[in-house]
This record gives structure tokens, sequence and C-alpha cells, in this order.
């Protein structure tokens, strides 16, 4: 089980198929490893086939036996049973093993570091659980918690397999590069015992609103000379408005150039150059 979590958790190929190890098969493998390694291959699709079998004790002659000398050792796939032997109940369906929540900041800016936190919370009788995280391609992923990994080619972070039913706070900083545009999406998985529940909460990160120099507003140069002062007059709606939002003034009295700006109702206004 530790190599099997571990190759899935790099990203790397593994012997049996399916390949790439989904999620699911590394937490069924926790749940069947936590209950005792025995199991039966049911009906039914993959990785739930796989249902445990009751942990019985090996009588005593048994227990004084060598190992290829029992005809049904304890651990691993009960393949064939020996005839006689009843068919294992199903297992019980229980509710989803647990929960998970994204969350995200309201925005993104290329370049800018951003914190995500995935809140976990198994429900009590789970053996084993995993999260798996996509995240846009191009954007670069640092600072794991919890021992998590980052898989760069396949854009990928994955935490765990954890054999508990803890509740964990899973972090790590995801950075835009300078190039990304438009809404981007993230996707998540978290499997409980083989049973896999998407990711909650928000999973789209649209970019920061720009605000570009001149806008909304826009300069409208209406030099004048007053009393050797010249004017220039800002209009926060179009050019055919009548009436001036802001003025900029800048005087060159006694030798030193000042400037002043007045904007509508007390707002910020940054005028650009004035001459």
């Amino acid at each position: 089980v530790t190599g099997y979590g571990s190759a899935w958790k790099r990203g790397l190929t593994w012997a049996v198929p399916p390949v790439p190890i989904p999620i699911g098969y590394v937490t069924r493998a926790g749940y069947l490893w936590r209950l005792g390694e025995t199991y039966w291959r049911d009906a039914g699709v993959c990785p739930a086939c796989w249902v445990p079998l009751p942990t019985v004790p090996l009588p005593l002659p048994d227990a004084l036996r060598l190992l290829d000398e029992i005809a049904t050792p304890r651990g691993g796939p009960s393949l064939a049973p020996e005839p006689g032997t009843p068919r294992p109940a199903r297992e019980t369906r229980r509710p989803r093993g647990g929960v998970a929540t994204r969350q995200l900041p309201a925005t993104y800016t290329p370049k800018a570091p951003l914190a995500v936190t995935i809140a976990v919370t198994p429900h009590g009788d789970v053996q084993a659980w995993a999260v798996e995280e996509v995240v846009p391609a191009g954007w670069r992923v640092s600072d794991l918690s919890a021992n998590g990994h980052w898989d760069e080619a396949a854009s990928a972070v994955r935490w765990g397999p954890f054999f508990d039913a803890d509740a964990r706070t899973l972090r790590y900083t995801l950075t835009p590069p300078a190039g990304a545009t438009g809404p981007q999406e993230l996707t998540g998985t978290a499997s409980f015992d083989g049973e896999d529940v998407p990711i909650g909460g928000r999973h789209t990160l649209p970019p920061a609103p720009v605000v570009r120099p001149g806008e909304p507003g826009k300069l409208i140069r209406a030099p004048r000379v007053e009393q050797g002062r010249t004017m220039s007059i800002l209009s926060a709606g179009s050019p055919s408005r009548d009436r001036a939002d802001g003025i900029s003034a800048s005087s060159a009295e006694g030798g030193h150039r000042t400037s002043a700006l007045i904007g509508p109702q007390g707002s910020r206004i940054t005028p650009g150059t004035f001459t």
C-alpha cells in the first residue's frame, strides 16, 4: 500500500493497470489494508468491487503449521473460495465518506501569489482518504501543507493517503504566470475508502479588473491663459459632456511650478501631464 500510494502521489507508473493510478484505487487499497487485507472481488464497478471479508483469527492447529500447509492463508485476495464456502454478503452501502470544501481569493492578478485552502472532514468510520487538485496549466504551486506533492507535469497537487478519519485543512500557494488572462478553473477530488467526492466551494478564479490611465475619464485639453496660469479641463464622461468634472491647474509664478487637481465630489483623479 505504501508503494502504491507513493506512485500515485508522484504521478509514477505502476506494473498493474489502470495507469495512471486513480485516486479511488489508492484509498480503496488503504481501506482494505486497514481492515485486515482479506477481501473478495464482488460484482460491480471497481474499486468498490473489492469487498473486505471479516477477519477471523486462525485456530490453534493452523497457527502451528507452516504457511504453505494452510489451505486458505489469511491475507491477500480470495480469488476462488473453497467448495461449500458461502458467498460473503455485499458491503453495506454507507453515505459518502466525507466532505471537502475549497476557499479561493475573489480574483487573481498575474504573478501575484494566491492562498488556497481545502477543508476536508471525513466521516468517523473512514479508514483511508486522499485529495487531488488540478490547477490551470502553466500556473505554479508552492508552500504545500501536510506533506503534499506538486506534480508539475500533470498540473496536479496531491495529498495522502491518510490512514485515519481526522479532519484537516490543506493549504498551498498558487501563482499565475505573467500572461494569464480570463477566468480560470480549478477541479479537485477527495476520495474516501475508494469513493470519490468532488471538492465543493468556489472553483472559478476571474482576473482582477484592470484600471488603465485615463479611463473611464478622458482628458480634454482646453488651454487658456488667465493671469499667467494654464488650465486643463478633465471630464469623467465623454468629450461631449457640457460640464467639467475636474479641473487641473498649474502655474509658474515666482519661478516655481505648482500643480493642483480638483475632482468631482472629492474623488481622486489622475490627470497625467499638464503643461
